[in-house]
């Protein structure tokens, strides 16, 4: 499975200045299971999410600059949701559904660097575990299936995620992304 990660809202940020996020793709292995006119799925997932704070910063008495502060982390998120089919046709399925989405932050905050504008000056950071590393959230979702073959099928699976309280590598914040993931699916039971 596949799939632009990309946040609607991002985090919103507490200090002066502003936060970046930047979309990164996620990859990882969906199984379902129907049940009648249910669908029933889990995914493990994994994406890595970058962040930048550009913020002003003074360093004793000298003049005020801007700088910026790049962290990555790496996520793992296992959603589990239920879908209904809504529409049936010879070779398509539409569903939809939602469920909970638990989310880890494996490892620490990888701190890249603080640029200050200008300059030319770099200082590495050290990474800092963070306090809250695991989350959960809900989802919303719509599910297209194809059949390809007998065996094969084509899934698209535009989902929204909502978090309440998510850590970021500044603050503990909400946030909400929008996912549009595609994969192709092996059918195991043709019954």
């Amino acid at each position: 499975m596949f799939s632009p990660d990309y946040s609607l809202t991002g985090p919103s940020f507490i200090l002066p200045g502003s936060i970046k996020y930047k979309a990164g793709f996620l990859f990882g292995v969906d199984g379902s299971y129907q049940v009648s006119r249910f669908l029933i799925n889990a995914r493990l997932l994994t994406t890595k999410r970058i962040y930048q704070a550009i913020t002003q910063y003074q360093f004793g008495s000298g003049p005020t600059t801007t700088g910026a502060v790049v962290v990555g982390a790496h996520y793992l998120f296992v959603p589990l949701t239920v879908s209904y089919l809504i529409k049936s046709g010879k070779r398509l399925q539409l569903y939809a559904g939602g469920g909970i989405v638990p989310e880890w932050i494996s490892g620490s905050f990888d701190r890249k660097s603080f640029d200050i504008y200008g300059s030319g000056h770099f200082i590495i950071l050290s990474p800092e575990k963070p306090t809250k590393p695991f989350s959960v959230g809900s989802c919303l979702q719509l599910t297209g299936r194809y059949d390809l073959d007998s065996r094969f099928i084509l899934q698209v699976q535009p989902a929204f995620y909502y978090f309440s309280k998510v850590e970021t590598p500044f603050s503990t914040t909400d946030n909400s992304s929008f996912r549009v993931s595609a994969s192709v699916c092996y059918r195991l039971n043709n019954d």
